[in-house]
């Protein structure tokens, strides 16, 4: 955990998060498409039909993570049945949310470690 930085924000209301990042969302980029799902581990000794967005190793296991991701629609190019493409782009989306000290804790990441029994 350390590899990402020495603090950790914990969300303390994940629904009002969602809202806020789905408002400025909205705000900026008006056409995307919304894919939310926890990260479901795997063990790699076993074959099967894995989507690279929301599956990762069990070595991750202890990260228990829930992931957005985010793709812009490109309005100008409709398909056959009238949907839009997505963009090719891995450029990232950004985009404000607000203040969100209200709705979150921050912490020593050792003092995250120690509260979650993780290794720091």
């Amino acid at each position: 955990m350390k590899e990402f930085g020495d603090t950790a924000v914990i969300i303390k209301d994940m629904n009002e998060f969602l809202r806020r990042f789905m408002n400025g969302l909205e705000k900026c980029w008006p056409n995307v498409c919304l894919l939310l799902d926890r990260v479901e581990y795997y063990s790699q000794d076993k074959t099967r039909l894995l989507n690279p967005l929301f599956n990762k190793p069990n070595s991750y296991r202890d990260q228990n993570e829930l992931r957005l991701a985010v793709g812009r629609l490109d309005m100008s190019r409709p398909t056959s049945n009238g949907k839009h493409e997505l963009y090719q782009s891995t450029e990232p989306l950004k985009f404000e949310i607000g203040n969100i000290a209200d709705i979150t804790q921050i912490m020593p990441i050792d003092d995250f470690c120690t509260l979650n029994h993780m290794e720091p």
